[in-house]
């Protein structure tokens, strides 16, 4: 081994030469290409699937229905949509797999990675602040694409490398629109800026607070020195040049949160995601900024996914050797890492990849101090080279331990039952889902549209109905049963009931059970006939009837006891009781409890129902009062199988507005030829005390 002295000049020459630089840059290049990658067909279930489901479910309905400002996210019903970020990345992630023909997960991972590749000329041009030589510059954004958090979730099917270039493209404009007098600079800035504020806000944030900071940094130097004409932009011109773009951005930012806001407003599932229920999702407690274990979950992130702790230690040792300029640029930059988890500290804590934005600050750091122990004179070319092959070592070794995992073992494959559910439900049809919160693995790989009915309001049929009204009635074409109520045999028969499902379940799984209605069955038992077991899946196409309510009696009908409340008389009444009819508030009634059914013979060609139904007031002013009833309307076919009209629960008790007489409208499409049924049934817990309800005014033409 030739002595240390030997060894500098031999690497002092070798660096000397031109090509080096550009050729360890090219290496490094390519082989985070490579990294990235790697599994390419792997599915969305590796890290955080429910982030990567959603925007993929985003990206497929573009794919299908074009681009929309109220873009598609059909998990909660009408009107399908809860925009969160503007879909510029999912939007492109459509446009590439359809003028390409390449898959959906295909073109995501292309667009992503060429995002955060696009982000290095801009780390490029933003280091020059810190160092002017072009070849040590490279280290910045070399230091970057070997962030482990920006390798890994640049190739997901998530919008953090999109929202990431165009905030880092607005922070160097920004910059470069503050030291020359040159208006392209400043439309640039607002240009990238109102992008990446609509695109991702919290991303966003982290570079207009650097960006405002330089701002008054710049104005602060401007106001300090003489005018002089011809030399760097005076006071006036940096105020205008920072107001410019910093009103549109504005703008557009607050016009574009509003918007998300109104249209999920008009849906009871989707409310909860409007900005002022989030706020404090977003931006956690103070308490929390104080709290160590909170700190201590920053620093393994920043452990895993950016710096490890050795590294830091290195980093921190290379600091006292540098150059000031480098120090105090490096401090900057590493001040920059922590705006993030004190602005949005509980986002921070849950979910690593909001450290993708951070990592260029720290990251950007690291290279700043890699550039300064390579300028100092103080150390050798040897050392030198030892630093930055530890650099890159630790990162890759980092990786390996915290990410490659799930390239290497590949991401779980989606459930077997979504493939049922996709073949058992039309392409139009639409799946009620019990069990996943707002998890959207089911509707993403099933290609369906969802209704996936949040934890908190499971048993809440009144808000499921509110959204259920906005639909043709029979258009839920399947459900599933997972969670709380998967077993719960009482809660499926009055969800299956109100839905007009089978109650027995065509498959068992444990992602959940699937109920359809008893017409799908058997297409769905020929589809799969032959096909190869799904694993996990049990699968049960014997269709057992529904065994009828014991409680419901047939009753005689006499017509003329129903003349003055109904048009044409029923055929015939269902009821534990007698169903009286007699004046209410001095109009004629059918006091009908529930469960209760009456059947009618419908005139021919009749395509308009009305009627007004209610509960009597003392069922629910009373003590221990209703819980309330289902109203159902249905046409019986000759099949014996049912064809929803109407749906909709009545509960006075809790809401205001079912109490008093509720008006029924309903102009069908094509005529009723069967038997039309009337039908009042007892609610979720099935508990009839004081389900004390009524008909008027009923027309069937």
């Amino acid at each position: 081994m030739p002595p240390l002295s030997t060894l500098d000049q031999r690497l002092g020459q070798l660096a000397a030469r031109r090509w080096l630089s550009p050729l360890l840059a090219a290496l490094l290049l390519g082989l985070a290409l490579w990294v990235m990658t790697r599994a390419w067909d792997a599915s969305l279930l590796d890290r955080y699937q429910f982030r990567q489901t959603q925007t993929a479910l985003t990206a497929y309905w573009l794919q299908q229905d074009g681009f929309q400002l109220a873009y598609p996210l059909p998990i909660f019903g009408p009107p399908w949509s809860v925009p969160f970020e503007f879909p510029l990345y999912q939007w492109l992630v459509a446009l590439l797999a359809n003028a390409t023909g390449v898959s959906l997960l295909s073109a995501a991972r292309l667009v992503g990675i060429a995002f955060f590749l696009l982000t290095l000329p801009a780390v490029y041009g933003l280091a020059a602040g810190a160092e002017r030589d072009p070849r040590r510059r490279l280290l910045v954004p070399a230091a970057v694409l070997v962030a482990p958090v920006c390798l890994f979730y640049s190739r997901t099917f998530m919008i953090e490398s999109c929202a990431a270039a165009l905030a880092v493209w607005f922070l160097f404009a920004h910059v470069r629109n503050l030291q020359r007098a040159d208006w392209r600079w400043t439309t640039l800035t607002a240009a990238f800026g109102i992008l990446a504020a609509l695109v991702k806000i919290t991303t966003f944030a982290l570079f207009g607070a650097a960006a405002v900071a330089y701002s008054f940094y710049r104005l602060w130097q401007a106001a300090r020195r003489p005018a002089c004409p011809g030399a760097e932009p005076g006071f006036r011109r940096l105020v205008t040049a920072c107001l410019l773009p910093a009103v549109p951005i504005l703008v557009l930012g607050v016009w574009w949160i509003r918007f998300t806001d109104v249209v999920k407003r008009a849906n009871p599932y989707a409310e909860q995601f409007t900005s002022a229920n989030l706020s404090t999702w977003n931006f956690g407690k103070l308490s929390q900024r104080w709290d160590p274990a909170f700190w201590r979950t920053i620093g393994w992130d920043l452990h895993q996914g950016i710096l490890s702790g050795w590294m830091l230690l290195l980093l921190a040792a290379g600091l006292v050797v540098i150059a000031p300029r480098f120090r105090r640029a490096a401090l900057v930059c590493a001040a920059g890492f922590l705006i993030g988890p004190l602005l949005f500290s509980n986002l921070y804590e849950v979910h690593d990849y909001y450290f993708f934005p951070s990592a260029f600050f720290a990251a950007g750091a690291a290279g700043i101090i890699l550039a300064g122990v390579l300028e100092s004179p103080r150390l050798g070319v040897t050392v030198k080279a030892l630093v930055l092959l530890v650099f890159f070592g630790l990162q890759a070794v980092n990786f390996n331990l915290y990410y490659a995992v799930t390239l290497k073992d590949r991401s779980a494959t989606a459930p077997p039952l979504t493939e049922v559910i996709r073949l058992a439900t039309l392409q139009d049809g639409i799946v009620l889902v019990h069990g996943w919160d707002w998890n959207t693995l089911i509707p993403y790989y099933a290609e369906r549209r969802a209704i996936l009915v949040p934890g908190r309001s499971e048993e809440d049929v009144h808000l499921l109905l509110t959204i259920l009204a906005q639909l043709p009635p029979g258009r839920i074409a399947s459900l599933v049963m997972q969670g709380p109520h998967k077993n719960d045999a009482a809660f499926i028969h009055w969800r299956t009931r109100l839905l007009n499902l089978s109650p027995t379940p065509v498959a068992k799984s444990p992602d959940g059970d699937l109920y359809l209605p008893a017409a799908a069955i058997a297409p769905l038992a020929a589809k799969l006939a032959g096909h190869p077991a799904y694993p996990g899946v049990t699968l049960d196409f014997s269709h057992p009837p529904e065994e009828p309510d014991p409680r419901l009696h047939y009753q005689e009908v006499n017509p003329a006891t129903y003349a003055a409340v109904a048009s044409p008389a029923p055929i015939a009444v269902f009821n534990p009781w007698t169903v009286d009819v007699s004046p209410l508030a001095g109009q004629p009634t059918i006091f009908a409890n529930a469960p209760s059914e009456l059947h009618f013979e419908p005139p021919p060609g009749a395509t308009q129902i009305v009627a007004t139904v209610g509960l009597n007031e003392r069922s629910y002013t009373e003590a221990n009062p209703t819980d309330g009833v289902d109203v159902v309307i249905f046409e019986l076919l000759d099949s014996g199988e049912r064809r929803p009209l109407y749906q909709r629960s009545l509960d006075p008790a809790r809401y205001p507005g079912d109490r008093g007489p509720q008006s029924v409208v309903i102009n069908l499409l094509r005529p009723v030829t069967g038997t039309v049924v009337f039908a009042l049934y007892p609610g979720q817990s099935d508990n009839i005390a004081k389900d004390w309800g009524y008909w008027r005014h009923i027309r069937i033409h």
